[in-house]
Parts: C-alpha cells; structure tokens; sequence
C-alpha cells in the first residue's frame, strides 16, 4: 500500500473563500490519486477494458 501526503499552506485565520479553494483542491489531489490507483488495479489485473469498471 501507497501513503500520500498532502500538505497545504493557509494563513493562520482562513478566509471562506480559501478555505473553499483548499477543500476544492484537495478533491481535485483525490481525484487524481483515485485514478492513478485505479489504473494500478486494471493494470496488474491485466484488465484492458475501463468500460467495465467505470
């Protein structure tokens, strides 16, 4: 098993809108992770197809 680590920088007393900006980046890093676990997984199942996953 991987472990990742996510670091983000924000001011001591966030804004909303960074607070907003920091979530939606991270869903973006988690979407991104998501994916390139996804295409280990089809990789060493020797799966050729994504259709059938997704």
């Amino acid at each position: 098993m991987v472990e990742y680590r996510i670091v983000v920088e924000y001011s001591l007393h966030p804004s909303f809108l960074e607070l907003c900006e920091i979530v939606c980046y991270l869903r973006k890093v988690m979407t991104l992770l998501l994916h390139h676990e996804l295409l280990q997984f089809v990789n060493k199942k020797g799966l050729r197809n994504l259709d059938l996953l997704l």
